[in-house]
């Protein structure tokens, strides 16, 4: 009897034992930005954003391809002028836009600690986005007062939007375990915005650093490692160029918006923050910093939070 409850114990722990041997291959997370998560006075330009995310492991691999990963993400995300009462187009130092999109992308992991990424999206800037109702809803849900004035949000546009990511690690064969910097460059070209980024981030670890092609930096990269922990800072300041951005100047087609301003070209950006992973479990916070983005005497830079939670499984 003692030799049959071994018999059934070992049959019970055997699924769990294997599970904790066996690779991640899928994850789901949400993302959520929002003013209010870096100061409680701001809520002005970019609100609110929402985005959720699945993500699987491909097959294929290589010498020099570590993994590959393949994203699905809907997303939406909230812009408003600086001021909550602006029925008046005066008032409106940014217009109200809203961009409901889904998207799909490939992650590319490689060998010599250089990743790129190709994503395409699809959606609509403008009524159709419900970025109106979404910011009612969110208002009405902790007793907040509606933003009046978005009778001048910029008309419906179509979104076809297409992002090329590139990164690589300076100094690859440096045994620094705490510390590493990567360049990091950025092409975005579509209906919605259109530009470059480039710049360098570091990571500075509370625990020794996980490689790029296995860290929770980017979306899908604890995907095909065992368990681990990983906790570290990062600081990445880039400078954008923004030849088009529909969510301000309005779709290159259709009706005019009532509300239609011009870019500054040259932006500075800045994110900060912090990442922790343990096991199947991920979660971030960021600061980010933006400077001023629309040529308007009253218009000025602006941050917000981030907020992310991801869960990894077979």
């Amino acid at each position: 009897m003692r030799q049959l409850k071994l018999l059934f114990l070992l049959l019970f722990v055997m699924p769990f034992l294997g599970f904790a041997q066996t690779f991640d291959r899928q994850q789901v997370g949400i993302e959520l930005d929002n003013d209010l998560y870096a100061s409680l006075k701001n809520d002005r330009y970019y609100t609110n954003g929402i985005t959720l995310f699945y993500a699987y492991l491909n097959q294929k691999q290589s010498s020099t391809l570590l993994k590959k990963t393949t994203e699905f993400r809907l997303g939406q995300y909230i812009y408003t002028p600086r001021t909550r009462l602006a029925n008046a187009i005066k008032d409106n130092d940014r217009p109200f836009a809203g961009y409901l999109f889904g998207e799909v992308n490939q992650t590319f992991f490689m060998a010599n600690h250089t990743v790129y990424q190709g994503a395409v999206q699809i959606g609509y800037v403008g009524p159709n986005s419900y970025a109106e109702e979404m910011q009612n809803g969110l208002h009405d849900a902790f007793s907040l007062r509606h933003v009046q004035g978005w009778q001048n949000q910029i008309k419906n546009t179509f979104a076809l939007q297409t992002q090329f990511r590139f990164s690589q690690k300076l100094f690859p064969n440096a045994t620094a375990t705490h510390f590493d910097v990567h360049f990091q460059g950025q092409a975005t070209l579509g209906t919605v915005q259109t530009g470059l980024n480039s710049g360098f981030f570091a990571r500075i670890g509370l625990k020794n650093l996980q490689p790029i092609a296995h860290s929770n930096f980017y979306s899908g990269g604890v995907l095909g490692i065992t368990n681990t922990e990983e906790l570290y800072f990062f600081i990445h300041p880039s400078l954008q160029y923004q030849a088009y951005d529909a969510t301000v100047q309005g779709g290159f087609f259709g009706t005019q918006s009532p509300v239609e301003l011009d870019l500054i070209r040259w932006r500075w950006h800045t994110a900060v923050g912090i990442k922790y992973r343990y096991n199947h479990f991920n979660c971030q916070y960021t600061f980010f910093y933006r400077s001023k983005e629309v040529n308007h005497p009253v218009n000025i830079p602006y941050y917000y939070g981030a907020i992310g939670l991801t869960y990894s499984f077979r």
